[in-house]
Formats: C-alpha cells, sequence, structure tokens
C-alpha cells in the first residue's frame, strides 16, 4: 500500500476538501507548513526562515481561509465635504465610505461554529479561571504578604 499524504493522517479531514481546491505549488506550500507545524518548530527557525514561513502561512490564510460576508464596495464621498471621520466611522476612507464604520462586516478566518459541544463547558472554566485570576490580582494590591504563600 502506497503511501499517500492526502490519504492519511497527516492531514485532518476537514482540511481536505480545502487542500483538494488549492493549486500545486500552494498544495506543496501548505504541506510544508503543515509539517512545520506538526514537528512544532516554526519558532526556532533562523529569522529569514522563520519570515518565509509566516509570509506562506500569511498568504495561504488569504487565498483559502478568509470568507466573504459582506458587500464588496461602499459608495465614495467627496473629499472636500468631509475630510475628517465621522462620529459614526463613516467617510475614513477615500474610495469606500463605509471601511471600518460602525456595523460594518469584516472577512472571518473561520465558519461559524455550528457544534455546540463543550461551548458551555468551556465558557464556565474560563470565567472562574479569569475570576480567581482578577481575585489574586486586586487581593495582593490590598494584602502585598498574601502572594507569595498563594504559590508555595
Amino acid at each position: 500500500m502506497a503511501f499517500s499524504l492526502y490519504s492519511s493522517s497527516f492531514i485532518h479531514p476537514q482540511l481536505r476538501h480545502v487542500v483538494a481546491k488549492m493549486t500545486v505549488l500552494d498544495t506543496l506550500l501548505f504541506y510544508v507548513t503543515h509539517f512545520v507545524d506538526k514537528l512544532g518548530l516554526w519558532h526556532r527557525l533562523p529569522v529569514l526562515l522563520g519570515l518565509a514561513y509566516l509570509g506562506i502561512r500569511r498568504h495561504l490564510h488569504q487565498r483559502y481561509n478568509l470568507l466573504q460576508v459582506g458587500g464588496l464596495y461602499g459608495h465614495k464621498y467627496n473629499n472636500d465635504e468631509f475630510c475628517y471621520r465621522t462620529a459614526d466611522g463613516k467617510c475614513n476612507h477615500p474610495s469606500d465610505d463605509t471601511i471600518g464604520s460602525y456595523g460594518t462586516f469584516f472577512g472571518r478566518n473561520m465558519p461559524p461554529a455550528t457544534s455546540t459541544y463543550g461551548v458551555r463547558v468551556c465558557t464556565f472554566y474560563l470565567s472562574c479561571f479569569f475570576s480567581v485570576i482578577l481575585f489574586i490580582f486586586f487581593y495582593s494590591f490590598n494584602h502585598l504578604n498574601f502572594l507569595p504563600f498563594l504559590f508555595f
């Protein structure tokens, strides 16, 4: 039986349809970055290789991972009439008056979650964790001798 990167457990099953849509060069770049991710070595690469790695990841994310959730173009505005940003954020950009305005859409890196598995438990534990951290933080300001005994 032959080894194939596409059919093996090297790639998560939810990513296989995305890899199938990629060009040959982008597929090769994806396999390289995914291999480096699996090894956990990207932060130990030399600076130039690390920058190349991050550039490749950025290219792949921009090309295959952003979802279009809003309209493409807004309306142009007269620069003489509005030479400043308005209170609702409109007229911030000369070619599109809705860029950066209140309530506009932006590209998402992942689709909305369809599974409710673990959502309630995760938010409960996160809220407990941050509550304990805030308690320790504020209590340590009032009683400076309490914090060293907390960790020993």
